[in-house]
């Protein structure tokens, strides 16, 4: 239990709390930062080198502090940042009211979570129910989007600036589109050419086939219903729309689809180099760190397998 009110009165504690008030900080943060910089004052008290004072601090201190959040009381690495957010966002104000003369925590770095985590992607019946939703609205631009962002694993940045010119259509004697193929500029402008699965030509173009008649004239392929290029922003608001006829949680976003596409292919085994190439990562080892991880279910699948 965190005796706040016997620090309250000491160590410029009530002027902090006056300080986060004034900048319009909640309620529970400015609990946690007065809670951290107590916990921080009564871990450098018990060391029993000499009494705290805001001015005796070094940046050594807060370091070992650090070190001592994580290998004595194992704590997350999201919680001793937190502590450390807390302690910085106090010094700095002592610094700013002239109370100490440099902040030692300037260069005072957050703790990075070295654990991979698995992305968020769909299981299969949530696809096909959510391919099943888009489809029996019948919107031809939504279709266009949901396909080329489950089959073709894109960046929201790369959708919205896709222009007719990067899709080419080989089309039979007959007319009808016999293969594809998307040519995409990524992240560091680096070039991938994509293949275009059946459903995704067929979406293009029953698209294409809207935009001629509402008389579109626009280098880019998907367009709003005010004829303005899409933002990122818009392409989310109506993915949301579904995602919330499915009462999904708001943790799927855009790049869900992208994980989605990833971790299908390397399911149905394709072998990861192609998988990097098509999803525009650097090498198959990036690919491999993110899209191997196993989830929960399948975990849980080998756990009842093979104990």
């Amino acid at each position: 239990m965190i005796k706040r009110d016997k620090y309250i009165d000491k160590y410029y504690l009530k002027e902090f709390k006056e300080y986060l008030l004034a900048n319009d900080r909640s309620e529970k943060t400015i609990k946690t930062y007065l809670d951290n910089v107590i916990l921080f004052i009564e871990y450098f008290n018990d060391m029993e080198i000499e009494e705290f004072n805001p001015a005796v601090i070094t940046p050594i201190d807060i370091l070992d502090y650090r070190s001592y959040c994580q290998t004595i009381l194992n704590l997350s690495v999201s919680s001793i940042n937190i502590r450390i957010a807390s302690l910085k966002s106090y010094f700095s104000w002592l610094k700013i009211e002239g109370i100490i003369d440099k902040d030692i925590t300037v260069n005072i770095k957050k703790l990075k979570d070295a654990r991979i985590k698995e992305p968020k992607s769909f299981d299969e019946k949530t696809y096909r129910a959510l391919r099943r939703l888009y489809y029996r609205e019948g919107n031809e631009l939504h279709i266009c989007i949901f396909e080329l962002l489950s089959k073709c694993g894109l960046r929201a940045s790369e959708l919205v600036n896709l222009k007719l010119d990067d899709i080419k259509m080989n089309f039979n004697e007959n007319g009808d589109i016999r293969q594809g193929t998307l040519e995409v500029i990524g992240k560091g402008n680096k070039y991938r050419s994509i293949p275009l699965h059946k459903d995704v030509r067929k979406a293009i173009m029953n698209w294409i086939k809207i935009r001629k008649k509402r008389k579109i004239n626009s280098p880019y392929l998907l367009i709003s219903e005010r004829k303005d290029k899409f933002t990122t922003n818009g392409i989310y608001r109506i993915i949301k729309k579904y995602h919330e006829k499915l009462q999904l949680d708001s943790n799927y976003s855009i790049h869900t689809y992208r994980h989605y596409f990833c971790r299908t292919l390397i399911k149905n085994g394709a072998d990861l180099s192609t998988v990097a190439a098509l999803a525009g990562h650097n090498s198959a080892v990036v690919t491999s760190q993110i899209y191997t991880i196993p989830n929960e279910k399948e975990k849980q699948d080998v756990i009842e397998k093979f104990l």
